[in-house]
């Protein structure tokens, strides 16, 4: 016996009463048979299934791909398709739902038996990518908070814990000399405090970045940088529109992340990044590329959180991208990023 639970939705009672047997006979709990979208809707509202065996055409003004979207978008269950004859323009509308299987009238115990197994080891899949990915944004998350907690010990901290020195310095002498000194010193120390408060809430949630944009603001970080940075950044885009707002944030923490790795890490003299749109492939390409000392990449994915790679891969999976890495000791480090878009 199983305990998946599955809605038959047809509107030819004798074809829904023999899927239903045979669903008993597999050893399925069948909680309903609904010959309508309305009638599924009323259904769904008392109870929700694990899967759902959907007649394509069904009574009434909705059939049975509109009722899937519907159920796709409020209940987020799987559909199986059930037809005895379909255009192929239906079978285009019906793609577009992303079933999970379609069973063609008369159904045989075989396919039925057939069908059901894979699509249950489909969503077993899904489930467990899905558990995974939420495991690891959530290791992520904690792994950034742990980070700027430690930002704050070590810059801010000592700087604050200065500052409060000159203040005691300042109640402990009438001298007007010593006075002009430790308040200058003061002054330069709450500056640099600002500053360090300032950088640290422009990488939480940078303003630049939603009013202007990824790209812009990804020139204007990397002109920061090279003001002030012996390695000599490159940056070349041949895209000048704005993304959706997950990817260019998560586009930008992923720069930014090898970034930090480069000045940290790699002893580089120059790095090049690159921003295209391939329109063939219907991606966002990243490409990153430092000429430093590079690394081990076995040795590294042992332990990933270290150059900040599970955050990386942890961005990249959530945008359904892929994430590819080229790097040897002495030969620098070569990535590439690309994300599914479509302009």
């Amino acid at each position: 016996m199983t305990d998946v639970s599955i809605l038959i939705v047809e509107d030819e009672g004798l074809i829904a009463l023999e899927i239903s047997t045979r669903l008993e006979e597999l050893g399925y709990n069948v909680i309903g048979i609904a010959a309508s979208a309305s009638e599924a809707y009323c259904a769904l509202d008392k109870r929700l299934p694990d899967i759902i065996l959907m007649d394509i055409r069904i009574n009434g003004s909705v059939d049975g791909i509109e009722a899937a979207e519907h159920i796709k978008e409020k209940y987020k269950i799987p559909v199986i398709y059930i037809t005895a004859y379909a255009s192929q323009e239906t079978i285009e509308r019906a793609k577009k739902t992303n079933p999970y299987g379609y069973l063609v009238k008369p159904i045989q115990e075989r396919d039925l038996r057939i069908t059901l197994e894979m699509a249950l080891h489909k969503i077993a899949i899904e489930q467990e990518a899905e558990r995974k990915l939420i495991q690891n944004t959530i290791e992520v998350e904690e792994s950034e908070r742990n980070r700027y907690s430690r930002e704050l010990h070590d810059n801010l901290g000592p700087l604050l814990a200065t500052i409060k020195l000159y203040f005691q310095w300042l109640s402990e002498t009438n001298n007007p000399d010593k006075i002009s000194i430790i308040t200058e010193k003061g002054l330069q120390n709450i500056d640099k405090a600002i500053h360090t408060v300032r950088d640290m809430s422009h990488n939480l949630s940078p303003v630049f970045l939603r009013e202007k944009g990824f790209f812009s603001s990804l020139q204007s970080f990397i002109d920061d940088i090279n003001e002030v940075n012996k390695i000599r950044f490159k940056y070349d885009s041949n895209i000048n529109i704005r993304l959706d707002k997950t990817i260019e944030i998560s586009l930008y923490r992923i720069v930014t992340e090898l970034i930090n790795n480069t000045i940290k890490h790699a002893r580089a003299s120059e790095v090049i990044i690159i921003c295209s749109h391939i329109e063939e492939k219907r991606v966002i390409s990243l490409c990153y590329k430092d000429n430093g000392v590079g690394f081990d990449m076995k040795t590294i994915l042992k332990h990933p959180a270290g150059l900040g790679l599970m955050n990386i891969e942890s961005r990249v999976q959530s945008l359904n991208g892929t994430l590819m890495y080229q790097t040897a000791i002495g030969e620098g480090v070569d990535v590439r990023v690309d994300v599914p878009f479509f302009i």
